[in-house]
């Protein structure tokens, strides 16, 4: 968009800047969503942050600078979110979009779907955002969702499985920019929150404040104190978001199958981690063959044996 009179929109935007310095919650502005202002716009709005709010970033595109965005928007194997090729950058940077598929609960989908029909996938599903053209590829999140626990027999059955990707993936997308804390790696952002009616994509809560596995899966990643692994190498390592140094920290891993036996021998390790920093512990990557589908149990404790984070 090209406004008619450059000096009047500019005037508005020192009339915002201005406005809105202080706010806490301000940190990058950003000249046009996805895209490039006219020069003019461009170069006044630019002045406008500089002169009205100094130590406020400003950038002349949402999605190409300090601040990305772009996805991905559909399912991807939760390995790839720790290689930044993903986004296509070499680096994780601040990244303000990413999100897939998400089905809710088996009650949450039936109030999105109403009177329709709710299994198989159709019509009201689609109505709300379950498109199979665009960025979201649903065949690829129900191909997941089958491959890893079987083909779901209704829709409670499926919403039941779909949590399962839903937490493996949220989790994941937070745990790849913690893997590389303050490496080029300053935050992510999910596409989005706050939804306006019932949709099937981009959500961790639905419309009637359901929360689903997205929901759990990024807020285990983003506990203060927390214990993850390397889903490619299998190195385990402890995060310490707080203000504190967390002193002879143990972590552990232990590997079961699905019915809860323990295969192979556990690992442990101690550990220091800085505040707002990471400690590597040891590679957790299992040597023999061990089932398909099995569990790596991740244990965080302090020195006193307290348990401060579980990951599974």
């Amino acid at each position: 968009m090209d406004p008619p009179d450059h000096d009047a929109f500019n005037s508005v935007a020192r009339d915002t800047v201005l406005r809105y310095r202080i706010h806490p919650s301000v940190a990058v502005r950003c000249g046009a969503n996805e895209g490039n202002p006219p020069a003019a716009v461009d170069q006044g709005m630019r002045q406008a942050v500089e002169r009205q709010a100094p130590g406020i970033l400003y950038q002349s595109n949402s999605a190409g600078g300090i601040a990305t965005g772009g996805g991905p928007y559909g399912w991807v194997e939760p390995e790839k979110y720790f290689d930044p090729a993903t986004y296509g950058s070499k680096d994780f940077g601040f990244h303000t979009e990413i999100g897939m598929l998400v089905v809710s609960t088996a009650a949450s989908t039936r109030r999105m779907v109403g009177d329709e029909k709710e299994w198989p996938i159709g019509g009201a599903w689609h109505h709300h955002d379950r498109r199979e053209r665009g960025n979201r590829a649903p065949q690829n999140y129900k191909a997941a969702i089958y491959k890893r626990l079987g083909t779901a027999t209704g829709l409670d059955d499926f919403a039941r499985k779909a949590q399962f990707v839903n937490y493996a993936n949220c989790r994941a997308m937070f745990e790849a920019w913690t893997a590389n804390l303050w490496d080029n790696a300053g935050g992510l952002m999910l596409w989005m929150s706050h939804p306006a009616w019932h949709s099937t994509v981009w959500r961790t809560y639905d419309y009637d404040f359901d929360v689903n596995g997205a929901y759990y899966g990024a807020r285990t990643a983003c506990e203060p104190l927390h214990v993850q692994a390397d889903p490619v190498t299998g190195q385990a390592i402890a995060v310490n978001h707080s203000r504190a140094p967390l002193w002879h920290a143990r972590v552990t891993a232990e590997t079961f199958d699905l019915a809860g036996h323990r295969i192979g021998s556990a690992r442990s390790t101690r550990v220091d981690v800085e505040p707002a920093a990471t400690a590597r512990a040891f590679t957790a990557a299992f040597t023999g063959a061990p089932p398909d589908l099995h569990l790596l149990r991740l244990t965080l404790e302090d020195s006193a044996g307290r348990v401060l984070s579980r990951n599974t």
